[in-house]
C-alpha cells in the first residue's frame, strides 16, 4: 500500500512537497498528452481530471480511455521521480489504478471537485495536528485518542496554543491542493507565474486536431497566489488566437474551488465539463453515465495528507469525507 511506499522512500510527514510536486508534474504531462482535458485537481495521493464534454477521445471507449490515462500518469511519475527525489532511488515500481466516471450536470462536477478540496482540507488539518502531537513525543494511539471527536476549530486552537502553528499560514498546496489549467498569456509578458507554471507550453499554431469551434473562451482577473497576468483558461489546440501574440501553458494554482469566485474567474471551463479522475489508492468502480467521461487512477502505494483552505468551514458546509488515518 501507499503507507509502505511512503516509508520505504522516506516521505516527510504530514506533507512532502517533493511528492506533491511530482504528482503535479505527472498530471501536467497527462494534460499535455490529452488536450481534451480542461482542468485537473490533485491533493495527497490522488488526481482528478476533467475532459471537455465534446471529447471524442478513442471513440468514447471507456476501457481505452481508462487504461491510457492511468498508464500515462504512471509512466511520467516513474520517469520524473529522479528530478524530485535525486538522492532517493525508486526502490520498486509504484502501481496505480483508475476509474472513469460520468456526471449528468456541470453542477455535479463542480460539487465533486469542491468536495475533493474539502476532503483535502479535513485530512490535512487532521494530519498536521496529529503529526505535531506525535513529533512532540506523544504515542500515535494517544494522539488519535486526543483528536477523536474534535472539530476544525479545536484543531486550529491546539496547533496554535501548543505548537505556535497558525494553520492558515501553512503552504496553500498543502491546505488547498493543486489545480492545473490551461492559461493564455501574452508572449512578451514576463511574470512570476511563467516561472512556476508547468514546463509544458504550446504556441497558438500548435495543432493537435481539436475542433476550433468547440473552444471555451475564458478570461480572468489577476490572482494573488501566485501573481499572474490576465489569462484565459482553455486548451492550446482549441481556440482562435492572434499570431505571435499569445502562448498557452499549463499553470498550477492553489485556489479555492468552493463558491462562485473560481468559476467566474475561469468561465471557459464550465461549458465543456466532463469528468476524469486518477488516484493513487485502490478504488471502487463507478457506473458510466451519458454526459461526459471521467477517468480515475490510484496507486496501491498511496498516502499523504491532503489539503484545502484553512478558512473553509469543513464541518457543515461541504459534503462529509472519510478521514484518512495516519500510520
Amino acid at each position: 500500500g501507499f503507507h509502505k511506499f511512503c516509508d520505504a522512500h522516506g516521505f516527510l510527514k504530514p506533507n512532502d512537497a517533493r511528492a506533491l510536486s511530482l504528482m503535479n508534474a505527472a498530471a501536467c504531462a497527462v494534460m499535455e498528452e490529452f488536450r481534451d482535458m480542461v482542468i485537473a485537481i490533485g491533493m495527497s495521493d490522488e488526481y482528478s481530471f476533467v475532459f471537455k464534454r465534446e471529447t471524442s477521445l478513442y471513440g468514447g471507449r471507456v476501457s481505452k480511455i481508462n487504461s491510457a490515462v492511468v498508464s500515462c500518469f504512471t509512466a511520467h511519475f516513474v520517469m520524473k521521480w529522479p528530478s524530485f527525489f535525486p538522492h532517493t532511488p525508486l526502490k520498486y515500481a509504484p502501481t496505480f489504478d483508475s476509474r472513469l466516471v460520468s456526471y449528468p450536470t456541470d453542477e455535479n462536477i463542480k460539487d465533486y471537485l469542491s468536495w475533493r478540496q474539502v476532503d483535502a482540507h479535513i485530512n490535512n488539518l487532521y494530519n498536521t495536528t496529529f503529526w505535531s502531537l506525535v513529533g512532540s513525543g506523544m504515542p500515535n494511539s494517544s494522539a488519535q485518542e486526543m483528536l477523536s471527536g474534535t472539530l476544525s476549530n479545536d484543531k486550529h486552537e491546539l496547533l496554535f496554543s501548543k505548537f505556535g502553528i497558525n494553520y492558515n499560514d501553512e503552504p496553500a498546496m498543502f491546505r488547498k491542493g493543486s489545480v492545473i489549467l490551461w492559461t493564455q498569456t501574452s508572449k512578451d509578458l514576463q511574470t512570476a507565474e511563467a516561472k512556476t507554471s508547468c514546463a509544458v507550453s504550446a504556441d497558438e499554431d500548435d495543432s493537435t486536431g481539436a475542433n476550433l469551434e468547440e473552444a471555451p473562451v475564458a478570461s480572468s482577473a489577476p490572482v494573488s497566489e501566485p501573481s499572474q497576468p490576465s489569462q484565459s483558461s482553455l486548451p492550446p489546440s482549441s481556440i482562435h488566437t492572434t499570431p505571435n501574440r499569445v502562448k498557452f501553458e499549463l499553470s498550477v494554482v492553489h485556489e479555492d474551488l468552493i463558491g462562485p469566485t473560481f468559476w467566474k474567474k475561469y468561465p471557459g471551463i464550465i461549458p465543456h465539463l466532463s469528468f476524469a479522475r486518477i488516484r493513487r489508492m485502490l478504488t471502487k468502480h463507478h457506473k458510466n453515465h451519458q454526459h461526459g467521461k471521467s477517468s480515475n487512477s490510484s496507486n496501491s502505494n498511496a498516502k499523504g495528507a491532503s489539503d484545502n483552505s484553512g478558512n473553509m468551514d469543513s464541518e457543515g458546509h461541504a459534503p462529509k469525507a472519510k478521514r484518512k488515518q495516519p500510520t
